[in-house]
């Protein structure tokens, strides 16, 4: 787990690029349950994380659903509000990397 924390941060701070959403707010808009804009946006967001990070921070399988992965992001950042004022991009990275790692160095997916 600390090394996908490691190799999440140091990927993300070599990335230009200004943070719009931090974990407060995607959580706030995780909540609001299939309600409108908020919530597609928020499996939008994390959509959109899973497509520019899978196979490099993490592995999802190609039998994944985006609501598998919405619910696993959404209850890493509901359970840690510590670490809510982070990126949120980072914190769905750290959410997925645990359940799906990527194989080390010779190993087959």
């Amino acid at each position: 787990m600390k090394k996908v924390t490691i190799a999440a941060t140091l990927l993300l701070a070599l990335t230009a690029h200004a943070e719009f959403k931090d974990g407060n707010k995607l959580l706030s808009q995780m909540q609001k349950e299939y309600a409108g804009n908020d919530w597609f946006n928020a499996i939008g967001y994390v959509t959109g994380v899973v497509d520019a990070h899978n196979g490099t921070l993490f592995c999802v399988p190609a039998t994944s659903t985006a609501s598998q992965l919405f619910d696993l992001s959404k209850q890493y950042i509901r359970d840690n509000p510590s670490t809510r004022h982070l990126p949120a991009d980072l914190l769905i990275a750290v959410a997925l990397g645990k359940p799906f790692p990527c194989p080390k160095k010779g190993q087959a997916l």
